[in-house]
């Protein structure tokens, strides 16, 4: 169990990294520079949150507004009370990274995490949680920033 949660933590690291080293970006992302008009250049980007919400004992998620295709968003958490399961939806609501869904095999619980995915078609993407405690409710706090695409 240990030995999957170290897995599946190297996998996301290096899921991040191969989305920015890819571009040509470096590690920390686009630098923020517009290309010429048919470059591959990339806007600016933009860091929001923190944003903190009770899920209770339940679910909830957290909105990311008006992507468009293309988008490159990375984000982080924290729960504090119950640990966590955490995926990400697109607008249509199908699930395009589980980072340790309820729906997924082997999932742990946890109380932190990160993630990054490319927006693929225009909308309202969601960070989606939910608490495994019983009794214990659950605050989150996330964080997310949104690299333009080209």
């Amino acid at each position: 169990m240990r030995i999957a949660r170290v897995i599946a933590i190297a996998a996301v690291v290096l899921m991040v990294l191969g989305l920015f080293l890819g571009t040509g970006c470096g590690s920390e992302g686009p630098q923020g520079i517009q290309g010429p008009a048919g470059s591959f250049g990339w806007g600016t980007p933009m860091s929001y949150g923190p944003y903190s919400f009770s899920i209770g004992t339940g679910s909830g998620s957290r909105s990311i507004p008006s992507l468009k295709p293309g988008d490159r968003v990375t984000f982080t958490f924290t729960g504090a009370g119950a640990d966590v399961y955490y995926w990400v939806h697109d607008p249509y609501g199908n699930a395009i990274l589980i980072g340790n869904s309820p729906y997924a095999m082997d999932a742990a619980k946890t109380s932190y995490g990160q993630g990054a995915f490319i927006a693929a078609t225009a909308g309202t993407y969601r960070l989606a949680f939910s608490s495994i405690g019983i009794l214990t409710s659950s605050v989150i706090t996330v964080s997310y920033t949104v690299y333009p695409g080209p």
